[in-house]
Parts: C-alpha cells; sequence; structure tokens
C-alpha cells in the first residue's frame, strides 16, 4: 500500500468518501443531514485539507465526518447575540426614509421576475414613489444601467434567482459592470432544500460578483449557510442556538451572521418572518410574523413542488426594499428595516381593512401610495421589532 502521494487520487478517494459517509448520515441522522448538507465546498475543503498534510486519502473520512456531525459537535464560536434597545425616534426615522423615496424619484431596475407578476411588482413600486423598468436577464440589466450611466438620479437593481436560473450562466465580466452602474443591489434567493452541489458553486460565484448591498431568502437560510460555512462555522450554521433549537430566531441570527461575513452584505431571512443581519456592523434585529394571507396576495407560481413557492407579495416587497437601499445605500441596515417596517405596518392595516387576497392585493398597493405621500402615519405603528447586537466573548473577557 506504500507509493507516492497522488492528489488526483486522493481526491477521487475523498469524494467517493464523503458520498457515502454523506448518505449514511442522511439515513442516519435525518434531523441532522436536513440542516447540513453534503455539498462540493465542504469536499474540497476536506480535500485541500488531506492533501496539504500529505496524509493518505482515507484519512479524510473523519475530516468529512466531523463536518457531517458537526451539529453535536461543540464549537468554539467566540460570540454571542445579546437584545439590545430599540434606537431613539426609531418611527421618526423610518417615516424621515420613506418621505425621501417621493422625493428623490430613483429607478429601480428589475431583472428575472415572473411576468406574472411584474405587473404587480410595478404597481407597489410606483405606488411608493419610485420608477420602474425591467430586464429579461444580466445582459440586458447592463444595457439599462449603461444607459442610465450619465444620469444623476438614484438607481437601485433587484435580481430574482432560484438554483434552476439560466442567468446563472452569465459571464462573470458581465456581472462585475453591475457594482458601478446603479447605487445599490438586491439579490433574492428562492432556494430549494436540496440544491444540486453545482447550482450551489454558481450562485456562490455569481454573490462574490455582483457584490450586493442586500441578499434576501424568501425560503430558509439553513442549507446555503451550512454550505458556505467555515469549519469553525459548521456547526453554528448548521442550526440551533443553545437549545438546539434550529429555527429559533438566536440560530437564524446565526445562520444570516455567516453568510453576511462571507458575502460583505446585509442578509435577511424572510422564512417565518423576518431576520435582518449586518455582521461588519455587529448588529441583527427580527420582526414579528406578518398574517399568513399575505401569501396569497399577488398570486404567484410553483415550482419544484412541493418544495418551492415564488409569491407575488414577496417579489413586491422586495423591491420596494430595493428602491429603499438606493436612496440610502450608505445605510443598508437600516434603510432595509424602515422598508419592512412600512410593509409591515401597510399588511397589518390591510388585513384589518380586507375581506380576501383578491382585495388585499389592491389595497397593498393604495396603502404604499399613502405611506409614501404622508409617511407621519408610521408614527402610529407599533413597530414590532426588537434589536440584537453581536458581542465578542474574547474582547468581552478582556
Amino acid at each position: 500500500m506504500g507509493g507516492r502521494f497522488c492528489p488526483a487520487k486522493a481526491l477521487r478517494s475523498v469524494r467517493a468518501i464523503c458520498s457515502a459517509n454523506a448518505a449514511a448520515s442522511i439515513r442516519q441522522n435525518a434531523h441532522i443531514s436536513s440542516y447540513l448538507p453534503f455539498t462540493p465546498l465542504n469536499a474540497a475543503g476536506c480535500a485541500r485539507r488531506c492533501w496539504s498534510s500529505g496524509r493518505e486519502a482515507s484519512s479524510a473520512a473523519d475530516s468529512c465526518a466531523q463536518v457531517d456531525t458537526a451539529r453535536d459537535k461543540v464549537v468554539s464560536i467566540g460570540h454571542r447575540f445579546v437584545k439590545d434597545s430599540t434606537p431613539e425616534k426609531l418611527l421618526e426615522l423610518t417615516s424621515t426614509y420613506w418621505r425621501k423615496l417621493r422625493y428623490f424619484k430613483p429607478l429601480l431596475l428589475t431583472c428575472n421576475v415572473d411576468k406574472a407578476i411584474e405587473c404587480r411588482v410595478a404597481d407597489a413600486v410606483l405606488a411608493s414613489g419610485a420608477v420602474f423598468q425591467s430586464a429579461a436577464d444580466i445582459p440586458q440589466l447592463s444595457e439599462l444601467m449603461a444607459q442610465r450611466k450619465d444620469s444623476h438620479g438614484f438607481v437601485g437593481c433587484y435580481i430574482n434567482v432560484d438554483s434552476a436560473d439560466s442567468l446563472l450562466e452569465s459571464r462573470k465580466e458581465i456581472y462585475e459592470t453591475l457594482d458601478s452602474g446603479c447605487n445599490a443591489i438586491m439579490v433574492d434567493l428562492n432556494l430549494r432544500n436540496a440544491i444540486p452541489a453545482q447550482d450551489l458553486v454558481r450562485i456562490d460565484e455569481m454573490l462574490f460578483a455582483i457584490k450586493p448591498h442586500i441578499i434576501r431568502f424568501v425560503g430558509n437560510t439553513a442549507y446555503f449557510a451550512a454550505a458556505v460555512a467555515s469549519d469553525n462555522e459548521a456547526g453554528y450554521s448548521a442550526g440551533g442556538d443553545k437549545e438546539g433549537q434550529p429555527d429559533s430566531d438566536i440560530a437564524r441570527l446565526n445562520r444570516c451572521k455567516v453568510i453576511s461575513e462571507r458575502y460583505n452584505a446585509v442578509v435577511i431571512d424572510n422564512d417565518l418572518h423576518a431576520v435582518v443581519m449586518n455582521a461588519s456592523d455587529h448588529e441583527g434585529a427580527v420582526f414579528s410574523r406578518s398574517p399568513d394571507i399575505l401569501k396569497k396576495v399577488h398570486g404567484g407560481f410553483r415550482k419544484y413542488a412541493p418544495f418551492y413557492l415564488v409569491q407575488g407579495f414577496e417579489v413586491s416587497a422586495g423591491g420596494i426594499i430595493a428602491t429603499m437601499i438606493a436612496v440610502s445605500s450608505s445605510k443598508p441596515m437600516f434603510a432595509a428595516i424602515a422598508a419592512i417596517v412600512g410593509i409591515h405596518y401597510s399588511a397589518i392595516k390591510c388585513v384589518d381593512m380586507c375581506n380576501g387576497p383578491g382585495s388585499l392585493g389592491v389595497t397593498f398597493v393604495d396603502m404604499m401610495h399613502r405611506i409614501s405621500t404622508s409617511p407621519d402615519s408610521l408614527l402610529q405603528h407599533d413597530a414590532p421589532i426588537q434589536f440584537f447586537k453581536l458581542v465578542d466573548l474574547a474582547s468581552q473577557d478582556d
């Protein structure tokens, strides 16, 4: 069994071992594998560690086993979230942000929004005071930005992505032109619970090239966070706080932190209720849950049923968040919070006023217009939000 160490053979062996190990983990630990998937990002990490230390390929089984069982492993994470006080005059600042939206009238460029709900998104964005224009793909979006390059107005960009989109095949050079063509970029990720490994890699490369200000997950962040987490973060991002609850607010903040640090962006987990995290500012915020009837607003379409559902209301809300950030790109965290506060306020009022999803959609557009023209109405809202501060345990010990 002697001989020289061959990296190529080692990598093939590692892949085989990891695949077998992941399959066994899925059968034996279904509750763990749902939060910590086997991905090429983790497998490649195992291979690099094995090769760099010059060990035999079989020793990588231990590394991969550690990845699969990171949920049960004690990991020194070095930080924790503590509740923070609500910023002074939060609602006054929020109303100011909404007033700026109608005053500056930013242009929102959307890309890859389904035609069935595009008109509803346009209605909501126009009602909030912005201007709307859509692009079918990334090259057309880049062309629209080039046309607006010499203008002095604010330009926001909203890109809707799922793991099967052809736009993920776009060249990196086109992605990189978007950053200089607008004031702010928001990427909405609609991901299934079982994303093909190659799609994970393509989404990862796309986010690095685009450099978005905001990344929002319409679904749960657990799968994606576990895929991009480093070794020290693996158990942390897999899901669960000290009580082991994968859907707790702290667990979701932890996963958003992992993603926020990787892409240097504000991350929104919009699965159960909105969770906003900006790792660079060590700040997080958790909203209360919106009424379930909102999921029926503006219709939607279904792909890969039953895993994946795109809702028109979510896309409309995403477009409004993107326009708000375009006007206040230097403070994307608070701009996103201000937008969500207004959307939440409108949603609550709409539910009280309407009897069904049909009239709810129309009333929501009316509420967007009312808030942007009379933002002081937000001062009456009991903002359902809890702020958190990220505390470094090492500095705390000092």
